[in-house]
């Protein structure tokens, strides 16, 4: 039993699900995390809904997707189990840890009372938590999502059986978490210390947006799909071309600024009215705002010609657009590329050797 002031030794398997194709968010989650945590994370590759069959998860009547997110979490309690640690602190690759959260999870694990199960880092209380006699903590009553919750080995296999039954009325995992909260002892902080990012949801396993719910204070990690498909393949010593709007400009030189590893990048500005005149290797990333100004190919060729990678805002919403694109440039200015990221708003190209 813990005594007055001593401090939980949990030995924690860190354990993240992210999906293979979604390299870009393992990228910011490792950039950003704090170091004690990133250096811990243990990716596995979560189930992708995309690639479920309609026979195998007939029976859950939750559809592909949801049935993935189930699927990855069992999948991420089972390697837990197969550890000799304490805990599990389950994370999404979306999660986004606030700027206090090194100096408060200590205090936070150390409050925690005696028998607790589960711990919401972050979450959405679906019904008001009751007060504790724990400094900083709330008891859940019945909290959502999953984006960053920590597991006790003494309830991980009952979690796992209730995931592996069907679920009543189309019960999405973390609903099914929620539905346990009535039997296993949960608690959160009363001010959330892990939300996750603007990402568009590849596993319809949760909404759009930022889900901070209440408390966004002492957070200003601020990465949207576009950001990050910037930051993930940019290299620091990369010359940057940015053809757009002012805002458009000004947007993504802040995203640039606002990263350490990319501070100092020569970044040069045009007009999305008029293309630049560039001499052969003076560029290696070029960005697009938007393919509705006049003459769209010019543009893609002008940036692609000159830089490795291209990033096309507002392709995605027609994602046979994409391959569209990269037929017109091949035949018309046989500049040869792929789509090696789609994101929410963003479509990145790059370049490879053209074919005879």
């Amino acid at each position: 039993m813990k005594q007055p002031g001593q401090k939980w030794t949990l030995q924690t398997s860190c354990i993240c699900m992210n999906l293979p194709r979604r390299q870009d968010r393992r990228f910011v989650l490792l950039q950003t995390a704090p170091d004690d945590v990133a250096k811990t994370i243990q990716f596995i590759h979560a189930a992708d809904g995309e690639c479920v069959s309609e026979m195998k998860c007939r029976r859950w009547n939750i559809g592909k997707r949801s049935y993935a997110v189930g699927l990855s979490k069992r999948i991420a309690i089972r390697r837990f189990l197969q550890s000799d640690d304490d805990a599990l602190l389950l994370l999404e690759d979306d999660v986004m840890f606030t700027k206090d959260f090194t100096s408060k999870i200590d205090f936070l694990i150390d409050n925690l009372p005696d028998g607790w199960g589960m711990f919401f880092l972050g979450g959405n209380h679906v019904r008001p938590p009751l007060e504790t006699d724990s400094p900083g903590l709330v008891r859940c009553v019945k909290t959502h999502f999953n984006h960053a919750l920590m597991i006790r080995r003494w309830c991980a296999s009952r979690i796992l059986k209730e995931l592996g039954k069907k679920p009543f009325r189309q019960m999405f995992s973390d609903q099914t978490v929620g539905k346990l909260q009535s039997e296993i002892p949960t608690y959160a902080p009363e001010r959330w210390i892990a939300l996750q990012r603007h990402f568009s949801s590849d596993n319809i396993g949760g909404m759009r947006g930022r889900r901070t719910w209440s408390h966004t204070q002492g957070s200003d990690l601020i990465h949207d799909d576009e950001a990050t498909a910037i930051l993930c393949v940019v290299k620091p010593t990369s010359r940057i071309l940015i053809m757009g709007s002012p805002g458009v400009c000004e947007y993504l030189t802040a995203v640039f600024k606002s990263s350490s590893r990319h501070a100092s990048q020569s970044i040069r500005l045009v007009s999305d009215a008029r293309l630049p005149v560039l001499e052969p290797n003076t560029v290696d990333v070029c960005i697009v705002s938007n393919t509705t100004t006049p003459d769209p190919l010019k543009h893609l060729r002008t940036a692609i010609t000159h830089g490795g990678w291209l990033f096309v805002h507002g392709t995605t919403d027609q994602p046979s657009r994409n391959e569209d694109l990269e037929t017109e440039l091949l035949d018309q200015f046989r500049v040869a590329c792929k789509v090696t990221h789609t994101s929410k708003g963003m479509t990145v190209f790059q370049r490879k050797p053209s074919q005879n």
